[in-house]
């Protein structure tokens, strides 16, 4: 829709019709609307590309000529998938991308799945007493459409595509994140070398249904029991044990945000990760904690900042800078801080002698891997509301120990160019 109100052309929408009119009302939109809809949308894409540099399109096809395996994923999670494909490359893993789902490009997709290997349709949402998930029926019926036509001809259902029988590929409906938490690359590594010995129509990723054992008598007898009652779900989740390979680009940067939820540092991270892309001119990637914390568990946000694009670091892999905000005591129940060699443990704390406060776990990764140990007086910290003080704290940190290779002009003029940019955003508001 070029714009909203064009007197040469007026329509109207939304106004109260009688029964028999709103019906061949909504008969001519296919006709009339719908069908300007694909020119629109490219239209759309050539319009952003002028302006970003960013070319997009319906469908994007990743390393798919040659694939054994592909998979077909939508969102975020086409950077992870195709992390993931580039390093299984002993695999032929393709990636598909799905990019617009309405008008849905059956005709592109069908002509990229018509290859014959096995294909992983991933999607966050299941759909309780159907046949199919929503990515999948959609898939599912690309796929059947073009093999009408293949059988009938192509005039049969013009614009679906065509396969013959010896192209339809064999597929799998995969169901990740339920519940918000993200795809992580290692379950994603399992079910791509485990998928073509899978046998279920569906399988959820990242879940495991049943523990192997249990060392309480009493929760031993209740798995024992559900096993034997439910075999099947055995093999309906499927959640990685190995640890995550590291996917991030050589030469990132990457920060771990250890705090409290509902506590101090809850926006730290949408102030430090601009801050790092703008000073490395180059990717960002930011996977923030949880939500659903309970008040005052522990949360940890990761960002990692290269000078090339970042697609997926990994599910938390060791960092070169971790911070944690420590407060009045350190806490048992958080995760202790996983750091890479020579890396940097930031502690926020008021305790005077910080060594002595420190749990074992945490002197242990820094006597064992060579980590630097620096403090921030947790008073100081509290004192500013825009996590300015922290911000500069790491960013000290980072070049100090040459983890960042940029100079003190550089930084200073990055933060005062978002400054300036947050103002103007603020000063539009009241507008």
């Amino acid at each position: 829709v070029p714009r909203q109100v064009n007197a040469d052309r007026p329509v109207m929408f939304g106004a109260l019709l009688p029964a028999g009119t709103w019906g061949m009302a909504q008969a001519a939109s296919a006709a009339f609307f719908d069908s300007g809809l694909g020119e629109c949308l490219e239209s759309a894409f050539r319009e952003y590309a002028r302006h970003t540099g960013r070319q997009y399109r319906p469908v994007t096809a990743h390393n798919v000529d040659g694939a054994k395996l592909i998979l077909v994923v939508q969102g975020a999670a086409i950077e992870t998938a195709e992390a993931v494909a580039d390093h299984l490359d002993d695999l032929r893993v393709g990636v598909i991308g799905i990019r617009c789902l309405r008008p849905f490009p059956a005709a592109e997709l069908a002509d990229l799945l018509g290859k014959g290997a096995r294909v992983c349709v991933l999607e966050r949402m299941d759909a309780p007493f159907a046949a199919d998930p929503p990515l999948m029926r959609e898939v599912r019926s690309a796929v059947e459409c073009a093999l009408e036509n293949g059988r009938f001809g192509d005039d049969c259902l013009p614009g679906r595509g065509s396969l013959n029988e010896r192209q339809q590929p064999r597929l799998l409906s995969v169901i990740y994140g339920m519940g918000g938490f993200p795809l992580r690359s290692a379950d994603l590594m399992a079910l791509c070398r485990q998928a073509e010995t899978l046998k279920r129509a569906k399988v959820y990723l990242g879940i495991r249904f049943t523990e192997a054992s249990s060392s309480y008598p009493k929760r031993q007898v209740l798995l024992d029991r559900l096993r034997r009652s439910h075999p099947e779900i055995s093999d309906l989740g499927l959640r990685a044990q190995q640890a995550s390979p590291r996917l991030e680009p050589k030469e990132s940067v990457s920060v771990a945000l250890h705090r409290r939820s509902g506590g101090q540092g809850a926006s730290l991270a949408s102030a430090l990760g601009p801050l790092l892309q703008g000073l490395l001119q180059g990717g960002l990637r930011c996977r923030p904690g949880q939500a659903t914390e309970s008040w005052g568990g522990c949360v940890v946000d990761r960002i990692t900042a290269a000078a090339e694009a970042v697609r997926d670091p990994g599910d938390e892999i060791p960092v070169d800078l971790a911070l944690v905000i420590a407060g009045s005591r350190f806490h048992g129940s958080c995760p202790a801080p996983e750091i890479s060699e020579a890396g940097i443990l930031l502690i926020v704390s008021r305790d005077e002698d910080l060594w002595s406060a420190l749990p074992g776990i945490l002197q242990s990764r820094v006597g064992e891997q060579g980590a630097l140990l620096y403090q921030v007086q947790s008073e100081q910290a509290a004192s500013e509301t825009d996590n300015a003080y922290l911000v500069g704290a790491i960013c000290a940190v980072l070049l100090e120990t040459g983890h960042l290779d940029v100079t003190r002009h550089r930084l200073l003029r990055v933060q005062e160019e978002l400054l300036q940019s947050n103002a103007d955003v603020r000063l539009l508001e009241h507008f």
